[in-house]
């Protein structure tokens, strides 16, 4: 049973940094093979770790979640129909028809899972967890109920921008608060999140074979977001007073360092 878990902060800052990368056309997926004119909405913001909760307002039907941040950079991949098979372990969405989905993997459609235009979602995304839990806002700061859960989308793995890929183009998306809540977990969380996040980003980055300049790039920079993570695991580590992953932490971040620093050596 998932229940909605929210953190006041003294900060809750509205998110304004959304672009619209469209109207774009479409001209191939599985479920519709001719054309239409849709838009995608993706932040500015990039997401690589800790936990955020986002409050949106979908002004139209599509799908809603994650997509791998580099997607901005990558024209084809944007404008490109989210659910295929490319994009497997690349976009997590909720689908406003009712289901989950990993690239084309999708799950059971759901009733409780459906939204429409003018619906309020939130969303809560754990890095640490490589999830991102959906909830119904019910109106609980009006008067009305608690949020109610929807689903979840799990193994998100990389870094990753919020986005709305929506059916028609003109709908909209509104991004009516957003939180920060990773300084809001106990400092021992912190500390094992950031280590198990920083493994997996290691493991991640050695696994892409540098063959082509673009595959380096790839690999030097996913050794550069375990440094990150690293760094911010010895530090917990190190206030937890935990001697022992604190040295493993910066022997790990040496060793990316130099990869990192190898990757970035190379000329195709």
């Amino acid at each position: 049973m998932h229940a909605y878990k929210h953190t006041c902060m003294h900060t809750c800052m509205p998110v304004t940094d959304l672009h619209i990368s469209g109207p774009t056309r479409v001209l191939e997926n599985d479920d519709q093979p001719f054309p239409w004119e849709m838009a995608t909405a993706v932040s500015e913001k990039v997401f690589e770790d800790g936990t955020h909760e986002f409050l949106v307002e979908v002004g139209g039907t599509g799908l809603l979640g994650f997509c791998q941040a580099s997607f901005v950079d990558q024209r084809s991949n944007i404008g490109k129909h989210w659910m295929n098979e490319d994009n497997v372990d690349r976009t997590w969405v909720l689908h406003s028809a009712g289901y989950f989905a990993n690239g084309n993997v999708r799950s059971e459609n759901e009733r409780s899972a459906r939204f429409t235009a003018g619906d309020r979602i939130i969303i809560q995304l754990n890095l640490f967890k490589e999830t991102a839990e959906y909830y119904r806002d019910s109106g609980a700061s009006t008067g009305g109920g608690k949020p109610r859960f929807m689903g979840m989308v799990r193994g998100i793995c990389i870094p990753v921008r919020l986005g709305f890929q929506m059916y028609r183009a003109d709908d909209t998306i509104k991004i009516l608060n957003y939180q920060d809540l990773t300084e809001t977990l106990p400092l021992s969380e912190r500390a094992e999140g950031y280590l198990t996040r920083g493994e997996l980003l290691f493991k991640r980055a050695q696994d892409i074979a540098p063959t082509s300049q673009h595959a380096a790039a790839d690999r030097a920079r996913i050794f550069g977001d375990t440094m990150r993570c690293l760094d911010q695991a010895a530090r917990a580590c190190s206030s937890l007073q935990d001697s022992t992953n604190t040295n493993i932490c910066m022997q790990r971040w040496e060793a990316a360092k130099k990869l990192k620093i190898e990757a970035e050596a190379l000329k195709f």
